[in-house]
């Protein structure tokens, strides 16, 4: 469901810094937004179904540089 994510209140991600942050907002059902920190509350989003942010989700936790 595209742009379901709309009305939804972007957060800031807790594992951000400030020079590289992300906000989320994840909506009870549909699509999850994303949006660059450095863009402000105006920028571009990317779009994510839920089970492909969930997936990215779950790898980011187990990934180590």
């Amino acid at each position: 469901m595209l742009g379901s994510h709309l009305g939804a209140d972007f957060v800031k991600s807790t594992h951000s810094n400030p020079e590289s942050c992300i906000y989320v907002a994840r909506p009870d059902a549909g699509s999850v937004g994303v949006r660059d920190g450095k863009e402000g509350t105006t920028g571009p989003v990317l779009e994510f179904d839920r089970d492909a942010w969930q997936a990215f989700a779950d790898f980011a936790k187990t990934f180590e540089v």
